[in-house]
C-alpha cells in the first residue's frame, strides 16, 4: 500500500492576512508533515490532534489499507474542526 487516502482530507488554514487557505491532504505523508509543521488551523490542545497524530504515525509504519483509512478518518475529524471555525469566522464577519 502506498499511503494514499481513498479521498483527500480538506481543511482551511488561516493566512497572515486573515484570509483562508484551502488545503487538501491526499496521503499519510502529507498529513503527517502537516501535523509536524504545526500547519495553521491544527490545534495541539485538541484531543482530535492527538488521535490524528497517533493514527498517522501507525499508518507511517504499517501502510495497510485499514491503517491508512483510519489515519484519513482521524485527520478528517481534525480537519472538520478547522472547517467549522472557518464557517463561524465567515458568519461573524457578515
Amino acid at each position: 500500500m502506498d499511503g494514499i487516502f481513498t479521498r483527500p482530507v480538506v481543511f482551511f488554514a488561516p493566512r497572515a492576512d486573515g484570509s483562508l487557505q484551502h488545503v487538501e491532504l491526499a496521503s499519510v505523508e502529507q498529513g503527517f508533515r502537516a501535523l509536524n509543521r504545526g500547519l495553521e488551523g491544527f490545534c495541539l490542545d485538541a484531543p482530535e490532534w492527538h488521535l490524528a497524530f497517533h493514527q498517522l504515525s501507525r499508518a507511517m509504519l504499517d501502510r495497510s489499507a485499514d491503517r491508512v483509512e483510519a489515519a484519513r478518518a482521524a485527520l478528517d475529524l481534525l480537519a472538520g474542526l478547522t472547517r467549522e471555525r472557518a464557517v463561524a469566522r465567515r458568519r461573524s464577519l457578515h
